[in-house]
Formats: C-alpha cells, structure tokens, sequence
C-alpha cells in the first residue's frame, strides 16, 4: 500500500524520509496507511484552496471584491449583511466537504440569487402589508366620514323638525290671537300697571303736578285700550 505526506497528501516512496515536495520529516509514526488517513490529508488541501477561492471571489474578511459587491448591489442586496451570510454558509459547506474549490463561484452566484429571491419576497410581504394597512386606513377614513354625515344630516333632520314645530307653535298662537284676542294689554288686564315719574325721569312714590305717568305690562305686551293679552287674568 502506497504511503503519503500526512501535510500535503502527497505520494512517498517506502523509504523516503523526508517528503519531496513540502518537505516534512517522514518517519514510522508519521506514515499512515489506513484509509481515513490517506484521505484526510489531500481533503485538508482541497479545503484550503477552496477558502482561498471564496477570498478570491468575494474578497477577505475587510476588503471587498469589488465585482462581488456590484454583483449584489444589482441584484438589490444589502451588502455587508449578504457578504457575511454567504461567506458563513460557504465556509460551513467547505468544512463539511459539500463544496469543492472548483464550484465555490458557481456557489457564490447560486446564494446570491436565493437571497435576491428571499428579499424581493420580503419586499412584497411588505408591500402588501403596508397595502393592508393603507386599505385599513381608508376604511376607517370612509367610516368616519359617513359618521359625520349621519351626524350633519340628524341635525340638519332635528332642525328642519324644531322650524317646523317652531311654524306650527307660532302659527296656532296666531290663531288663538284671531279668535280670542292677545298680544296687547290694557288697564283693565292684571298684568297692566303704571309707573310715576318726576321730571328728570327717575321712578317716584306718587304723582304730583309736575310729574308723569308711563303705563307698562309685567309680561312685555304692546299696551292697546280695550284689548287683552292671551295671559289675561
């Protein structure tokens, strides 16, 4: 069975003592033939040159590739947030031995798309939210203003009734006028008096010669001789 260089995974001869081609020291204890060891060393490989591709393609852990962020920029991705995400996932791949170096961009380009697809659906999630909100709104708008017409249209309702009940009030007291006198007052009413006056108008006890008389009605009717108020009593 064929030894390898547990650093490199490169192929030894039997009694090679150091390896060719890295250089480590070779001994009995270092060579391994059993099968996870021959493997491991060259996966060891494939995962370092793997990690150096996705640097190469999305750039170290300051320094952005440039063609990498227009990349997300176009597709309309947050860049910082994408680059972290997808170097995170890609190194779990790498490290799990899903992902070779070879397929590292193809990768790369596959998780773009899926976020782009995962933002435009969370953007549209919030376009109809903002939708439902807004017809919310509206509605509650609507409702309000039909409120307020009900409102207006009660009162103006309750006016037109008051006018009309003011209309019949008036107008059966200017019947009951007609037919039985009312609105004006006269000596003979109890609600009729008189007042005394000196001759600089200020109210006194009793008349003299040089006083006046003003005659007047407790309920404020006109005064017309030989006609009664309605509350004649």
């Amino acid at each position: 069975m064929a030894n390898f260089c547990i650093n490199c995974g490169t192929r030894l001869r039997k009694d090679d003592k150091y390896c060719f081609n890295c250089g480590t020291k070779v001994d009995g204890s270092d060579i391994k033939q059993n099968s996870h060891s021959l493997k491991s060393a060259p996966d060891n490989i494939e995962k370092e040159k793997a990690r150096k591709e996705l640097k190469r393609v999305i750039g170290g852990k300051i320094l952005f590739n440039q063609n990498f962020a227009d990349e997300l920029h176009k597709n309309g991705l947050f860049v910082i947030d994408t680059r972290k995400a997808i170097r995170q996932q890609i190194e779990k791949e790498i490290d799990s031995g899903q992902i070779k170096s070879g397929g590292v961009e193809l990768r790369v380009n596959q998780l773009i798309q899926e976020y782009k697809i995962k933002n435009e659906e969370k953007i549209e999630l919030e376009r109809k939210q903002l939708e439902e909100i807004r017809k919310t709104l509206e509605e509650d708008r609507k409702k309000k203003e039909l409120e307020r017409k009900r409102r207006e249209e009660e009162y103006k309702r309750q006016e037109k009734v008051r006018k009309m009940q003011e209309a019949e009030r008036k107008r059966q007291e200017e019947e009951y006028i007609r037919q039985f006198g009312g609105g004006f007052c006269s000596p003979n009413c109890r609600h009729y008096y008189e007042e005394y006056f000196d001759v600089h108008g200020g109210i006194v006890g009793d008349i003299d010669d040089e006083g006046y008389i003003e005659y007047y009605c407790h309920l404020g009717h006109p005064l017309s001789p030989g006609s009664y108020c309605q509350d004649y009593e």
